[in-house]
């Protein structure tokens, strides 16, 4: 007993931490004895079992209120992969401001521990308590939920569900019988309240809350006059869900109803028959009776054939369902690692996306489909600067760093930030001749990212140090209208500088001198395209025509017609 404290409580109960349970700290054996000490957190207060007796609408929410508490300790144990496995009314205790505490974790189990002392088959916690898998070897979160569901019964009506001291008589009712509806003991209960609980306490674990969340949840809806979402059911599926329960005993009535039928209707046949036909007739109508019973026989194969048929069908489809739900926890694991990685949120979207329901499949989504696809759908970095306006943000080649000219009262600001930290690493303004001056155009790195080049309002083109912001060269005023583009030559060697009048020039990137002027364009050039690995060079301008230059000659090769409006890139 004390291993197993050890080993299923003090390793798994203390270590859920919940505002809600009582933590078990130490077991100590005490010295020449047999017997363990053990260390809890103390509390002051009362069982839940000595919740006040008032039936008006009071009472009823106080009930539905210590659910709720237990209900949401209940979420905090299971998100650490904890089955408590004992919940009753004797463990949830109430302190002097009203907090709900779950205690006693000694039958706790760690869902996916694989040396806990307690196994599949092995018959642990209160029976009055327990829900009906517990007695064939299972035990999940579901069973939690019945668990807390039979307490609330019995705090709501004052009653256990199922009353009896023979424990064998026990498990019968509580495997196979149906409890008393609590509306039916006491007609004051709210219609949502015994919803929730009847709900909570199903015997099929699939038709309760799947999770302690949603009980939860439909416990504070019922607090707040919400309408809930669990809904009653039918009396059609009541019996339905017995007969699936019980499909012997009813397959069983249904042959005795059937052969009641047959037998009563066949003995008087029988009867009349015997009277009034003669000794032929009466061996006629004994044959017939053999062939009628043969063709009994035959119906009764058939049907158990059938039957066994459904079974079939219903394994596969368990089977199906078993395999789904692997998979899909395999695939939340696989997302929520990629979403750890740099470049991981398109292999969030990929694994994640799938598992959104089709028309008639089941919904397996829990909260950490929902919180992983959050990820996928939020900004990844924000770079911030003033609040004054941005222009022609670009990466650097390595993609490491970020540039943009931002716009101030003075005059204008180049601005690099890290693309990974979003640290500002270079705010510096342009001074030309001692003074601030405007920079229509956009920053263009330099190949080896090393330098960043930008024109200036007043018709300069000026080349700035990526790192220090230190000036490389501020050419002289070789354009006369503004310059709105800026890019350098694939090597690095060159830069191309167009203006607002439509002049292109080329200059040296190491000396800052013009080595051609491109003459041709009619109106304002904004972009332009370094052929790879020749000597072109095109041009785009808003006399709605691309232009191809030999950057080594200066020449036009080609103009490009057939635009209906101003080439932008």
């Amino acid at each position: 007993i004390r291993d197993r404290f050890k080993v299923e409580d003090f390793a798994e109960a203390s270590s859920i931490g919940s505002d809600s349970t009582i933590g078990l700290h130490d077991l100590t054996p005490s010295a020449g004895s047999a017997s363990t000490s053990i260390a809890s957190s103390m509390l002051t207060g009362e069982p839940s079992e000595s919740i006040g007796r008032s039936r008006g609408r009071r009472f009823h929410r106080s009930v539905a209120r210590v659910g709720l508490q237990a209900a949401q300790a209940l979420v905090y144990a299971h998100a650490h992969g904890i089955i408590h496995r004992d919940v009753k009314p004797s463990n949830l205790l109430i302190d002097g401001d009203g907090a709900v505490w779950m205690t006693d974790f000694g039958l706790a189990k760690a869902e996916d521990d694989a040396v806990a002392m307690t196994h599949t088959g092995d018959v642990m916690g209160t029976p009055r308590y327990m829900s009906p898998e517990r007695f064939e070897g299972h035990c999940d979160r579901r069973s939690d939920v019945y668990s807390l569901g039979m307490t609330l019964y019995e705090m709501l009506l004052m009653r256990p569900a199922f009353e009896t001291s023979d424990r064998l008589k026990l498990i019968r009712m509580i495997t196979q019988s149906e409890p008393v509806a609590p509306r039916s003991i006491d007609t004051h209960v709210p219609v949502d309240l015994e919803t929730i609980i009847l709900k909570a306490i199903e015997k099929d674990p699939k038709a309760r809350y799947q999770t302690a969340d949603e009980l939860a949840e439909d416990l504070h809806r019922f607090i707040e006059d919400e309408p809930i979402l669990a809904r009653r059911a039918s009396v059609g599926e009541r019996l339905w869900r017995w007969t699936r329960r019980n499909r012997g005993l009813a397959g069983s009535l249904s042959a005795v109803a059937v052969l009641l039928v047959v037998l009563a209707v066949t003995s008087t046949v029988a009867y009349f028959r015997q009277a009034t036909l003669t000794d032929d007739k009466q061996a006629e109508a004994t044959r017939a009776m053999a062939a009628e019973g043969k063709a009994k026989d035959e119906a009764t194969r058939a049907i158990a054939a059938e039957t066994r048929a459904e079974g079939k069908a219903a394994e596969a489809l368990a089977a199906h369902r078993t395999i789904r739900r692997n998979l899909y926890a395999a695939q939340m694991n696989s997302a929520g690692y990629a979403a750890m990685q740099p470049e991981g949120i398109s292999q969030v979207l990929r694994l994640t996306e799938p598992w959104m329901p089709k028309a008639g499949e089941d919904d397996l989504r829990g909260w950490e489909w929902y919180y992983l696809q959050s990820l996928s759908h939020s900004a990844q970095l924000t770079l911030r600067t003033s609040r004054m306006f941005l222009r022609s943000a670009h990466w650097s080649p390595d993609g490491t760093r970020l540039a943009c000219v931002r716009q101030t009262g003075s005059g204008d600001v180049v601005v690099v930030w890290d693309a990974v930290s979003g640290r500002v690493l270079l705010e510096t303004p342009v001074m030309i001749e001692g003074r601030r001056t405007r920079l229509p155009s956009r920053v263009s790195w330099s190949p080896d990212g090393k330098r960043l080049a930008c024109g200036a309002w007043s018709g300069e083109v000026f080349v700035l140090d990526a790192a220090t912001g230190d000036t490389v060269f501020i050419s002289r005023k070789e354009h006369n209208k503004q310059i709105l583009t800026v890019d350098w030559s694939p090597d690095g060697a060159q830069l191309a500088s167009g203006d607002r009048g439509g002049t292109v020039k080329l200059w040296d990137a190491t000396t800052g001198k013009v080595t051609h002027t491109l003459a041709g364009h009619t109106g304002a050039v904004r972009w332009f395209s370094w052929h790879p690995r020749d000597n072109r060079l095109a041009s785009a301008g808003w006399d709605a025509t691309v232009r191809v230059w030999d950057r080594a000659t200066g020449k036009e090769l080609h103009t490009l017609k057939g635009h209906l409006g101003n080439v932008w890139w």
